[in-house]
């Protein structure tokens, strides 16, 4: 009798074993599937957020592309327009009509550039500068460096260093030449007596302007000296022209206003007229140092003439 009991004490614990196995393993697997469940949701979630991720930096690529091939269409239209540009100032004016349509059709591909081909014909073929425009551009040039080495040299200002070269070229004829003119105020003293300004008594390079400042042995000193950097000033002045004119025309192309290229007053100077105004800048040295030259032989032949008058008389 008891050890039937112990039997079945024994069945119950090895019953409730089974139960509490089966029950931790069922627990295992759910926690497993769990876990997996997770997993893989952590796995969608990651795969997703890969996705996207390229699907933004593949957007972002794009976008840096489409960036690039504005600025590389926008460096083109800057390019051919320069091309264009350099055509009209350095050998337009010596090409016959086929070397003129020739050069045209580089540009059939676009009609707008076509268009402002014709127009730029047309502004060239009328435009011209005579000698009158390079004896000014010249002298204006000449007296602006003067003045600047001046300013330099001294560490004036604008309006000090000008009326120091005045000083400095007119010397003691100033008195005589400033008579009705306020000698304290010296902006109404450079006014008066450098040419192209308002006021002034040489309104433009006169031959009594040249006289008066060809006259001074510092001014022709001086003037040699200009000279020498000519070239560089003429260079990087027409630089300067060529990049405003270059920015219209690309505003008038993108505008398609080209027509307006007519109203342009400041044009890129012709390799022509660059080189005229070179021999004119040096003529005008020479020139006044002739002219000089033969005012002292008039004033020879002259006091000679009286002199020899003189002796006839006395004799």
């Amino acid at each position: 009798m008891q050890q039937q009991q112990q039997q079945l004490q024994l069945k119950a614990q090895i019953q409730a074993l089974a139960n509490m196995q089966a029950q931790t393993m069922m627990l295992n697997r759910q926690s497993f599937q769990q876990t997996y469940y997770q997993t893989t949701d952590i796995n969608k979630l990651y795969e997703k957020k890969m996705k996207l991720a390229s699907n933004f930096y593949q957007a972002e690529d794009t976008f840096k592309g489409q960036q690039v091939s504005l600025k590389v269409e926008k460096k083109d239209l800057e390019t051919e327009i320069r091309e264009m540009l350099s055509y009209f100032t350095e050998r337009f004016n010596k090409s016959n009509q086929d070397e003129i349509a020739q050069e045209k059709r580089k540009y059939n591909h676009s009609h707008i550039l076509t268009q402002l081909f014709d127009q730029l014909i047309k502004k060239y073929s009328a435009a011209s500068r005579c000698r009158e425009d390079m004896l000014r551009f010249v002298l204006r040039k000449a007296l602006t460096f003067l003045r600047n080495r001046i300013r330099e040299q001294h560490v004036l200002g604008a309006r000090a260093a000008s009326t120091a070269m005045c000083k400095r070229y007119f010397g003691q004829r100033m008195t005589e030449m400033l008579e009705n003119v306020n000698i304290e105020d010296e902006k109404e003293v450079v006014a008066f007596l450098l040419p192209y300004k308002k006021g002034s008594r040489n309104r433009t390079a006169n031959s009594r302007f040249m006289n008066e400042i060809f006259g001074s042995d510092e001014f022709r000193q001086d003037y040699v000296c200009y000279l020498e950097k000519l070239d560089e000033i003429l260079n990087k002045d027409n630089q300067k022209k060529m990049e405003k004119f270059v920015v219209f025309l690309v505003d008038c192309v993108k505008q398609n206003t080209v027509e307006k290229v007519q109203k342009y007053k400041r044009l890129p100077w012709v390799g022509e007229w660059l080189e005229s105004t070179k021999v004119i800048a040096k003529e005008l040295l020479n020139q006044n140092q002739k002219d000089s030259f033969f005012e002292e032989i008039k004033a020879e032949i002259s006091s000679s003439a009286s002199s020899s008058k003189s002796f006839k008389k006395n004799f």
